[in-house]
């Protein structure tokens, strides 16, 4: 952790530098012993682990309980992306496959500036796909920070919702304790059934 906090305040004096400059607070040269061996391709794939857990068992299911197994699924995705060393920014093209409990999802980056990666995971109960675009706001002793976008999920029995991503928050990055926290709402909708769902996490 100390380590980490000599790391965030040479990494602060970046961001202040790029701000001055006009350039993003994202284009940040940062020092390698702060990164995890996975790229970030892999770490979103690995926190969508949870996905079959809870939406296979409602593929044939009344729109209201998908909805509920939806927005817990969502809740989990953060907990599984939590980690705080961080991984390595994808080329353009890069790719990613992988299986989560013997279901394929594909990743690919398909934008530099933003950051945009495009994902797909289908079986026979469901359908998930979407972009996700990286965002971070730091500021001295925290950032705010997610993945905007909208995930869409398909169910068997025809149900189309779309879900949103509620940013997530880490405070005491230079001082303090480390904490982590849903920072806003989420939302998840279907249209065809005049559903909605607003939550935080």
């Amino acid at each position: 952790m100390n380590s980490q906090k000599d790391t965030l305040i040479y990494v602060i004096k970046q961001i202040g530098a790029n701000l001055f400059s006009g350039k993003s607070v994202l284009n940040v040269s940062l020092p390698v012993n702060i990164f995890e061996s996975r790229s970030l391709l892999e770490r979103c794939a690995a926190s969508f682990g949870k996905g079959p857990e809870y939406l296979m068992p409602v593929a044939d299911c009344d729109p209201l309980q998908q909805m509920k197994n939806i927005v817990t699924f969502i809740a989990t995705i953060p907990t599984l992306e939590l980690l705080m060393q961080k991984p390595f920014n994808p080329i353009l093209g890069e790719t990613f496959q992988a299986y989560i409990k013997g279901i394929p999802i594909y990743y690919e980056q398909i934008s530099h500036h933003p950051p945009i990666s495009s994902y797909y995971m289908t079986c026979p109960e469901f359908t998930l796909y979407g972009n996700l675009v990286a965002f971070a706001d730091v500021s001295f002793n925290s950032a705010v920070g997610g993945n905007e976008g909208v995930m869409h999920i398909i169910m068997r029995n025809g149900t189309h919702f779309q879900c949103y991503f509620p940013p997530s928050q880490i405070t005491g990055l230079i001082f303090g304790d480390r904490q982590f926290r849903g920072y806003g709402r989420g939302y998840v909708l279907e249209k065809k059934e005049r559903m909605f769902a607003e939550f935080s996490i």
